[in-house]
């Protein structure tokens, strides 16, 4: 007696291969927004321990945290100042998200600009020239490559102003003529400055799979990190 094995019809494939379909289309979006939220909070748990170094030297140092020449790479001065190599850290310099912001950077004809200090991923030739994928916001100068200008958006939108941040009170402005203290909305929030936060340039991709403009991580000199939403120009402090 033969035993006859029972085949799927062409029907019955192709409803199986549509159920498929269906449960992959539901589960995907999950999984990128699963995916994306762990960039996030790997990303945070970099900047918890950069604040740890940060705030380190700055105890050995009257409360004042390192100054760069620009919050933009390269930040080799930052990297050798906290001691960086020395203690094996690099990786906590470069946001889980660097390498696929890189790439996209790459595909835009308008990005990286001409220049230093665009390229972000964890890289030997990276480490070696300083260039992170963060930005440091304890500086001198403004980047060249950051054409905003504070008079324009006035006092509620702060646009980046130098100054040399400190543990407690208020920072010391960098910006030649500038007598008002370098922060946003500094009357409701006296103690609320930014120290470092994700990159992010204009035109650029943004870390995390988010949309241009729909949020940053930042680093507060308060030690805490989280995120914020909004025009970075409009949200910094």
């Amino acid at each position: 007696m033969k035993i006859r094995h029972a085949a799927f019809s062409l029907i019955e494939l192709l409803v199986v291969i549509a159920i498929i379909s269906i449960l992959a289309s539901l589960l995907l979006p999950a999984l990128r927004v699963a995916r994306a939220r762990g960039w996030e909070v790997s990303c945070m748990n970099n900047m918890r321990q950069m604040f740890i170094l940060l705030d380190i030297y700055a105890d050995d140092h009257d409360g004042w945290y390192p100054l760069e020449p620009m919050e933009l790479n390269p930040h080799r001065g930052l990297i050798d100042t906290l001691r960086i190599e020395e203690q094996g850290l690099y990786g906590i310099f470069y946001c889980p998200t660097s390498k696929h912001m890189e790439g996209v950077a790459r595909e835009l004809e308008m990005y990286p600009p001409k220049g230093i200090g665009t390229t972000i991923e964890d890289s030997p030739e990276n480490r070696a020239e300083g260039n992170i994928s963060y930005l440091y916001w304890s500086c001198m100068d403004r980047s060249p490559f950051r054409g905003t200008n504070h008079s324009k958006w006035g006092p509620e939108m702060d646009s980046f102003r130098p100054r040399h941040v400190r543990q407690y009170g208020d920072p010391k402005p960098y910006q030649p003529g500038d007598d008002q203290t370098p922060c946003a909305v500094q009357s409701e929030r006296p103690g609320d400055y930014w120290l470092m936060s994700d990159f992010f340039r204009q035109g650029a991709p943004f870390p995390h799979t988010r949309s241009h403009k729909q949020g940053l991580n930042v680093l507060f000199r308060d030690g805490h990190s989280e995120l914020v939403i909004g025009q970075p120009r409009a949200c910094f402090k």
